[in-house]
């Protein structure tokens, strides 16, 4: 299944799950590249890849929303993480439009969580293989889960 807006998927390499710790009152969505912000899981955004914000992979939970029976609840979920560096996730570029000379170049997380090609601020993710215009396989540049 390919990936949608705000969602990314695993494509190829190993990865295995790995828990960490969730805030109370913390939406994720199924399928977002996370972050850690001061030791706690959040979706990834335009600071994902900064020193201390590290991208830890692909969330593998249900999605919690407000509405979710465990919002408001501080606990430990599930993420894909990379076991070798150089594991491939599918992620949408939602700002820009990928061409095969993007190949080896790093971009950014969006506001939105997928790939933005307008800043490279950060180097979140590195673009290992051109798919479509808005499709492209990923490494992440700022790995912060030990594997």
């Amino acid at each position: 299944m390919a990936a949608t807006a705000n969602s990314w998927k695993l494509d190829s390499g190993k990865f295995k799950i790995k828990w960490f710790n969730k805030a109370a009152n913390t939406v994720i969505s199924t399928g977002v590249m996370v972050e850690l912000v001061s030791g706690l899981l959040v979706e990834a955004t335009t600071t994902a890849g900064a020193a201390d914000t590290p991208i830890v992979g692909l969330y593998a939970g249900p999605s919690i929303k407000t509405t979710s029976s465990n919002y408001a609840t501080a606990e430990k979920l599930p993420v894909y993480v990379p076991v070798d560096p150089t594991a491939l996730y599918q992620g949408i570029v939602d700002t820009g439009t990928l061409v095969t000379t993007s190949e080896g170049l790093s971009y950014d997380i969006s506001a939105t969580n997928g790939v933005t090609q307008s800043t490279t601020t950060n180097n979140a993710v590195l673009c290992a293989r051109f798919v479509t215009a808005a499709l492209g396989l990923f490494t992440i540049n700022s790995l912060g889960a030990p594997r």
